[in-house]
């Protein structure tokens, strides 16, 4: 098999996230297999979305403040990236099926295991964004905020889940010298995040 139908193996799959939200939820629950992946990384853009609008309406209360500029943009970039992902893991199943028949297996796996990292990685920094926002969220946004931490924090547990699941259907030693660590980093820096567990206080 070609590189170039292997990359056709990639974007054979016509775009979810261009779809309604109805028709993605019904794609999602109409598969022969679980698109967590996918759905991992459409939760986390929409949590991303959430504390990216908290960040835009806290600006506007206090537009003298600069410390929204960063935040907004660093939430947007991780939104965007986040969109693409769901595509990307999307067909991520059949770009590993065409590498393993061009006998490149352990690529293949690389590609599965690298999706939920990037996943992470992305929720990870944006929850910790939010949180440092915290001093500068207005009123009206401050229990929104703290929701969207909630829900990235969530996504980026379960992207963890999904690495650890991919090192368990693939044991080799080469994917876990070079995953494990990562692993060990999201659970480390999940860890670290402080979601309240109440509102009302």
């Amino acid at each position: 098999m070609t590189k170039s139908e292997i990359a056709s193996a990639d974007r054979g799959a016509a775009s979810l996230v261009e779809l309604t939200a109805r028709g993605l939820v019904e794609h999602v629950a109409s598969q022969q297999h679980g698109m967590v992946g996918a759905v991992i990384a459409l939760s986390a853009s929409q949590a991303c979305a959430l504390g990216e609008a908290c960040v835009h309406i806290s600006a506007a209360v206090a537009p003298e403040s600069s410390a929204a500029n960063d935040v907004a943009d660093l939430l947007s970039g991780a939104r965007h990236r986040l969109l693409e992902l769901v595509d990307r893991d999307a067909s991520a199943v059949a770009v590993y099926v065409a590498l393993r028949e061009a006998g490149r297996t352990l690529e293949g796996q690389g590609l599965l295991c690298d999706l939920p990292v990037e996943m992470g990685r992305l929720t990870v920094a944006a929850a910790e964004a939010l949180s440092a926002f915290r001093p500068h969220v207005a009123e009206q946004a401050h229990d929104d905020l703290e929701m969207a931490i909630v829900l990235l924090k969530g996504t980026a547990s379960a992207a963890m889940l999904l690495l650890d699941h991919a090192l368990r259907l693939f044991p080799e030693p080469e994917l876990h010298l070079r995953f494990e660590p990562e692993r060990v980093a999201l659970e480390t820096a999940i860890a670290r995040l402080a979601p309240v567990s109440r509102i009302r206080m």
